[in-house]
Parts: C-alpha cells; structure tokens; sequence
C-alpha cells in the first residue's frame, strides 16, 4: 500500500487544490485510510493564512466520490466501533464546512451517498455534467432538471 495520502492539499497562488484519490479501490469511498487524511484537511488549511478558498477535486478521472465503502462498514462490528468512526466522520465535516473560506466541490462523474453529502457540506459546487444526460430512459425522465432545480447555484456545463 502507498504512503500517499488520499486527501492531499497542494496550493496555486492563493487557493487550496484539495485533491483526493483512494488508491486501493476503483472508486473514491471513505475506507479508514480515507476518512484519517480527511481528518486532517482543516489542520493543514489553518496552518497557511494565505489561503482565500479551498476547491476539492477527484483524482479519479471517471468518478468523484461514491460515498460509504461497506467493506469498512462489515468490519464495524461493535457497537463502539461503529460510534467511534461516526465521530471522526461527523467531526471531519463539521470542521470543514466552519472554514472561515468558501469551499467548492469540482465534481467530475459519480456523486452518490455520503459523497453527495461531502459535496452538500460545501460552500458551492460546480459540476461538469450530469450522468442522466447518457443514461438512457433516464434522461426523458426529467431527473437532469430535478437536479439543476435542487442545485440552482450550481455551474451546469456539457
């Protein structure tokens, strides 16, 4: 397993890039070593007061997050267990969606679960399509325009 982390934060001029990518799984979910790099996301942001932004991005060309990984959630197996994980969790977005700077999620491809609440928890979002414009019988089914009217601050690019 590479020592690298799954949330990484590099800077360009002013703005934080906050680029996560879970290698071990062909989608980006919170496995334990996910939800660890998160935890750190707001220390390492308040450790540079030159930061005037925060934009989290996939490292996954086809995918932004799907959200719980059950792999994780079948290894909870007590009651404990599963609390304590939650805390870190809950404490994590909390102190992400408190930064004293707009937050933005750059999403490219699959948003589902706890990742669509990832995404929710930020000050804004832009997205680079919706999958139900290629998703078939999908599409006359108006889900796009349910999308664009619960999202109505959100970019909408083809």
């Amino acid at each position: 397993m590479s020592n690298e982390k799954t949330f990484r934060l590099e800077k360009r001029e002013s703005v934080g890039i906050v680029i996560f990518k879970v290698i071990e799984e062909a989608m980006n979910t919170w496995t334990e070593r996910a939800l660890m790099s998160f935890r750190d996301v707001p220390d390492e942001r308040e450790q540079d007061d030159t930061l005037i932004g925060v934009v989290f991005i996939s490292g996954k060309p086809t995918n932004f997050f799907a959200g719980a990984n059950l792999k994780v959630i079948e290894r909870l197996n007590t009651w404990d267990d599963t609390m304590d994980a939650l805390n870190i969790f809950h404490d994590s977005f909390k102190r992400t969606s408190k930064l004293k700077m707009p937050t933005v999620a750059a999403i490219n491809g699959a948003c589902v679960g706890r990742g669509l609440e990832f995404v929710l928890a930020r000050t804004a979002r832009h997205a680079t399509g919706f999958p139900t414009d290629r998703a078939g019988p999908l599409k006359w089914a108006d889900l796009t325009g349910l999308s664009k009217r619960l999202f109505g601050t959100m970019f909408y690019r083809q």
